[in-house]
């Protein structure tokens, strides 16, 4: 199988060969509370896509991050998107989104998930969020992961412009 190093190299040259180029964009202005640099021991990556100002987030669902780490800010207009992955390529999850904000900046109601591409409903080993929608913006969700061996994370994702 996949080394954990290898996995992630082959998640993140998908990631750059179907996004390409990307406008840069206002990033949310909670940037104080949100994740600027990767944090291995919490399993949340950063990685700006060469040539572009588009982050792709990474997050290893294997990972046990601290309570208390800084939010995933995700911006819409910039196109960014969020990787979860098994660190070993092994096993599987489920997602369910919770809402922690009900509005969104615009005061309507925040959609259910704030990604374009739709969650699978069976146990996955890999998911790309694709970028954010714009009735999400102003929106803050809890992901809560499900792993299969019955234990759960969530972490905080924010979507800013």
């Amino acid at each position: 199988m996949f080394t954990k190093a290898t996995f992630a190299l082959l998640s993140l040259l998908v990631a750059v060969h179907v996004f390409g180029e990307a406008p840069g964009g206002k990033r949310s202005s909670a940037d104080g509370n949100c994740l600027q640099t990767t944090s291995e021991k919490d399993g949340l990556g950063v990685h700006v896509l060469p040539g572009t100002h588009k982050k792709l987030y990474s997050y290893n669902v294997d990972a046990k991050p601290a309570k208390e780490h800084k939010a995933l800010c995700v911006s819409q207009s910039g196109l960014d998107s969020v990787l979860w992955h098994h660190g070993d390529g092994t096993g599987c999850f489920t997602i369910t989104p919770k809402l922690v904000t009900k509005k969104n900046e615009a005061g309507e109601a925040c959609p259910a998930y704030p990604f374009t591409r739709a969650l699978p409903n069976t146990c996955m080993h890999m998911h790309h969020s694709e970028h954010a929608r714009k009735d999400a913006i102003g929106c803050s969700y809890d992901m809560v992961f499900q792993r299969q061996d019955g234990s759960s994370a969530d972490p905080h994702i924010v979507i800013g412009h």
